[in-house]
């Protein structure tokens, strides 16, 4: 084959050389060798053989009508089949033939262009020599002038007229190389040189070499680094190979150097500490994207979310610096996008609640209104779980109008990108593209939020009004809507002119009730009733209604984006909207009204509670509980048959008994007499006992 050596062991010679990925045969002996090795003329040669010999079969496949055997009863063969199966051949014997050239003017196109730009300077050379007629006295000396005129010999100038005279232009270009585009040195000539010298054996270098590559290899694949740290780090490698197998010292200090060559045809092993070290790098380069269309989707089927700073500093209202997040939302039929603002306080970012704030202000204000599905991010800010819940309830309420069109399943409602994998999001490069027309802003400081773009070297960045970041976004996103987009799917189209496509061929879009959005973008909690009011989203609700339910746990629904009201159920059955709690001042009059207000709304709470409730005697009750329990019956039971013990005291008790009965009677007649004279000593001063006292000392105290 063309580009190949001649012989087995010069094969087997070339793979040693050029390191090529081979492996034995499944069957029989030798080895195989993968395609990608082979130089580019083999390859060529090969796609070529392969194109004609499918071209025979299609050609002997279309012949296959004819009978095998002709008879004298049956038609002869149409020649109609075999002129068609000649062309398929040529055909397909041309196309190959283009295939082989194509790809040699591809893999070579630089290096044809200088051998043609080389000829046609030899050829300018020769050209007046060509006019002297040969063996003339004078062209020795003409060729002699116009040797020195180009800096080339004689001889030179005739070999290149002979050339010319038997072959033409193409004569004098050089011809291509057989080994082009393999190695020709295993890793320097001079350390081959070199090694060939101290004494190392063929086989030798070639393991060396091999070794090489794969330390190489195994650099690349550790970090990916520069070429020229490689190189640093592989000398010593080669350094330490070269003296075991016989160099000396000295000498493998001055050759032991790796080529740039050497190292940069194997740079492609980076991808593994590409893969080991940076994942989002890898997901961008190496990872293979799947390719989707947006064709069949109308304004509103399908809405990208997702949130980007703004890279316009904002002064707020005490006079500080801030950074303004955006709210995007972006329609797959047309590229619109909806842009809601955001500027956070120090220290905080965007929440659920302002996301859907923005949600209910895209389906109220946006070109394609209420969308049908949603891709959202996957960042906490869209961790939205009731929003399913939302799109069920927007499909019954609207018969099926939002939610649950396209697909069947809840989950096919909302699309959540993968973490750090935005691929498929169209949005990604939106943002992209919006940061060309936020460049217009006089203040813009660039996406590198370490290092902002500034008027002056060494100052913060300045900062506009909030009003003027408005003004600026109400004027930049008309601007894009009428900007052409290039792209499979614009084709260069502007957004404004999907939109009009759409509008003309008959589509319309569907919007929402505002009561509907917030009954169905409302988060769901269970809550107990507290003086007639609920609690959600961090503030009370109140519904003199609620006065009924206090202590008992209703589900209220809250919604986020337009926090006015909450929605309270019992059962599923709706029993009132709650309203807010004012707060007033603590010298505000208004307090107080509103007070009395809520006091008289809770009495009638309880005059309407009396009326629903039967009024009972408790005591009557409690004896007729207690009759029906059989209390009484059942003491009554105790007593009859119960018997009386006796006890016997022997004369040791008894005596015991005897003489602390006589103690007590003494105490007690000392206790009579100090009462008497107690008594007495009163009356002599006049003085009247306390009644209590003497009750007391009546009982012996």
């Amino acid at each position: 084959m063309p580009g190949m050596a001649q012989t087995p062991s010069g094969v087997i010679r070339w793979a040693q050389k050029n390191l090529t990925q081979s492996r034995r045969k499944m069957r029989g002996k030798g080895f195989e060798y993968h395609f990608s090795s082979l130089p580019e003329e083999t390859q060529c040669h090969l796609v070529r053989e392969e194109a004609l010999a499918t071209a025979a079969d299609m050609a002997s496949s279309s012949s296959s009508f004819s009978p095998p055997a002709p008879s004298s009863n049956l038609p002869a063969v149409s020649p109609q089949v075999s002129t068609d199966a000649q062309a398929l051949v040529a055909a397909v014997r041309e196309d190959a033939t283009n295939v082989h050239v194509g790809m040699l003017m591809t893999l070579d196109e630089g290096c044809a262009k200088r051998r043609s730009e080389e000829a046609m300077r030899r050829y300018r050379m020769i050209e007046p020599l060509l006019s002297f007629p040969l063996r003339v006295k004078g062209r020795r000396e003409k060729a002699e002038v116009l040797a020195e005129a180009h800096g080339v010999s004689v001889p030179t100038l005739y070999r290149w007229e002979e050339k010319y005279r038997k072959g033409g232009i193409t004569a004098l270009m050089d011809k291509v190389r057989t080994d082009r585009g393999q190695a020709r040195t295993l890793i320097s000539q001079r350390w081959e040189e070199m090694a060939a010298g101290s004494g190392i054996s063929k086989e030798k270098i070639m393991e060396i070499a091999h070794e090489m590559t794969l330390s190489v290899r195994g650099l690349w694949a550790q970090a990916d680094t520069s070429i020229r740290q490689v190189q640093n780090l592989a000398r010593p490698v080669l350094y330490k190979l070269s003296v075991a197998a016989g160099m000396s010292d000295a000498v493998a200090k001055r050759c032991c150097k790796v080529p740039r060559k050497f190292v940069e045809s194997e740079r492609r092993y980076s991808m593994i500490a590409t893969h080991k070290r940076d994942a989002k790098k890898f997901y961008d380069t190496h990872q293979t994207p799947i390719y989707r269309t947006r064709e069949k989707y109308a304004p509103g089927d399908l809405v990208f979310g997702d949130v980007s700073p703004c890279d316009i500093p904002v002064l707020r209202a005490d006079g500080k610096l801030a950074w303004a997040r955006l709210i995007v939302w972006q329609d797959a039929a047309t590229n619109m996008i909806h842009v809601t603002g955001y500027l956070p306080e120090k220290g905080t970012g965007v929440r659920r609640e302002h996301v859907a704030l923005s949600f209910a202000s895209m389906c109220a204000h946006s070109p394609w209104g209420m969308p049908k599905r949603l891709y959202l991010d996957n960042g906490s800010e869209y961790s939205w779980t009731e929003m399913l819940d939302a799109w069920s309830e927007l499909a019954t309420l609207s018969g099926g109008a939002f939610g649950g069109v396209q697909m069947n399943t809840e989950e096919g409602r909302i699309i959540r990108t993968q973490p750090f994998k935005p691929r498929a999001k169209n949005l990604e490069g939106i943002f992209s593209a919006l940061s060309w027309y936020l460049g217009w802003h006089p203040l813009y400081a660039g996406g590198d939020r370490m290092v902002k773009r500034t008027r002056r070297l060494g100052k913060a960045p300045e900062a506009t009004s909030l009003e003027d970041l408005k003004n600026f976004f109400s004027d930049a996103i008309p601007y894009y809507h009428a900007t052409p987009q290039s792209g499979e799917h614009m084709k260069g189209r502007s957004p404004v002119q999907v939109l009009t496509e759409w509008t003309e061929s008959g589509w319309r879009k569907l919007t929402v009730d505002e009561e509907a959005l917030m009954l169905a973008f409302a988060d769901r909690s269970e809550r107990v009733v507290t003086a007639g009011t609920v609690a959600s989203g961090g503030w009370r609700y109140y519904h003199e209604a609620l006065h009924q339910y206090d202590g008992e746990k209703l589900l209220v629904r809250h919604p986020r984006h337009n926090p006015v009201c909450s929605y309270v159920f019992k059962d599923s059955k709706f029993l009132c909207v709650a309203r807010p709690m004012p707060v007033y001042d603590l010298a505000d009059p208004e307090g107080a009204k509103y007070a009395g207000k809520l006091a008289k709304e809770a009495r009638k709470a309880v005059q309407i509670m009396k009326g629903e409730v039967s009024w009972l005697e408790p005591r009557e009750l409690m004896r007729e509980f207690a009759q029906l329990a059989g209390v009484r019956e059942a003491i009554d039971a105790t007593d009859a048959g119960a018997g009386q013990i006796r006890i016997a005291l022997t004369p040791e008790a008894q005596a015991l008994y005897d003489n602390r009965h006589k103690a007590v009677e003494q105490t007690l007649s000392i206790a009579a007499k100090s009462q008497d004279a107690e008594t007495l000593s009163l009356n002599r001063w006049g003085v009247q006992e306390d009644p209590e006292i003497a009750a007391l000392r009546a009982q012996g105290w």
